[in-house]
């Protein structure tokens, strides 16, 4: 039995006893469909829109993410899979709280036109959604291509405010031709450490790294800083040629943490809720139970029965993550 039938279960004994099901409706309604935000953050130009771009087929005329200084830069751009035919949609949020869905070919329109550029100070948050075999295989996943450090606009240094409580991972870019660890960078992955949130290290532009010899030493000197920001922590790199179209480690390192994703989903949200929502009914038919009469040995019958059948359900839940 998985979170979703033990609520459904729930729901059933809470509908033949008149109890409500106003925050389990609300909750299943919503089931499966959250994402965790896995932000790509690094200094300007580092090549992060580049090879989110490579990783998911956008490219030429077509090119999702913006790769230059655009008012799109200045903010956040987010990607979430989304099935069916109606899906590949930008969802724009305005800074007044409205939004607007756009096609995507009307987007890429509207860009050429200069739209966004002109309504750059309404921008707030720019989400993708789209129908695409590689998002298709982190469906719990919301990548965010952060504003990058450095570029001179004050916006573009917000890389964790609105994320930090909420992500898995961040992933941290250098670009192979200037793998060096800015004071920005820098703050932001101490105040990650503070969150105790797990990084990955991302070098891009892998066609421009010099030779082998100097890659490897100037590697070496950046682990040996970014250690001095994240405890000492070990490090896992991730390398990306966008000039080749190699995105094969960061898809990789994604894959992962999507299954990571739907582990902490299940321990830090569906089974609290479940444990939660298991109380409260418990809670209600015994105040029910004694209402009706029922003796003492009764109600302890009653509330033993619920118990077993919670702890059933937690043991097959965790049975069913174990496979």
């Amino acid at each position: 039995m998985n979170v979703r039938e033990a609520l459904e279960k729930l729901k059933n004994i809470n509908e033949s006893h008149g109890l409500s099901n106003d925050d389990i409706i609300v909750f299943l309604d919503g089931f499966g469909r959250e994402f965790v935000p896995v932000p790509v953050i690094g200094a300007f130009s580092s090549g992060k829109s580049s090879i989110l771009n490579t990783l998911l087929g956008y490219s030429g005329g077509r090119k999702l993410l913006p790769e230059d200084i655009t008012p799109e830069t200045a903010i956040p751009a987010e990607l979430q899979y989304e099935a069916g035919e109606d899906s590949d949609n930008a969802r724009i949020t305005f800074t007044d709280g409205t939004e607007e869905l756009v096609p995507f070919k009307d987007y890429l329109e509207n860009k050429r036109a200069g739209v966004y550029e002109a309504e750059a100070a309404r921008l707030k948050i720019i989400r993708f959604l789209l129908n695409n075999g590689k998002m298709a295989r982190l469906p719990k996943l919301l990548l965010v291509d952060m504003p990058g450090f450095g570029s001179g606009d004050v916006s573009h240094e917000k890389a964790i405010d609105g994320y930090v409580e909420r992500a898995m991972a961040y992933i941290v870019t250098f670009p192979a031709d200037g793998m060096a660890l800015t004071t920005e960078v820098g703050a932001a992955l101490r105040e990650l450490c503070v969150h105790g949130k797990p990084i990955r290290v991302m070098i891009t532009k892998k066609d421009k790294a010099p030779i082998e010899e100097d890659f490897d030493k100037t590697r070496a000197v950046l682990e040996k800083n970014l250690k001095r920001y994240i405890d000492g922590r070990d490090i896992e790199w991730i390398e990306t040629d966008s000039h080749h179209g190699d995105a094969s480690e960061l898809l990789a390192c994604l894959e992962d943490l999507n299954d990571r994703a739907g582990e902490m989903m299940r321990t830090q949200k569906y089974l609290p809720f479940l444990r939660e929502q298991a109380a409260l009914t418990l809670t209600r038919l015994k105040g029910a139970f004694k209402l009706i009469g029922l003796s003492e040995s009764e109600l302890k019958e009653n509330a033993e029965t619920m118990a077993k059948e919670m702890r059933e359900h937690e043991d097959n839940m965790r049975r069913m993550t174990d496979k």
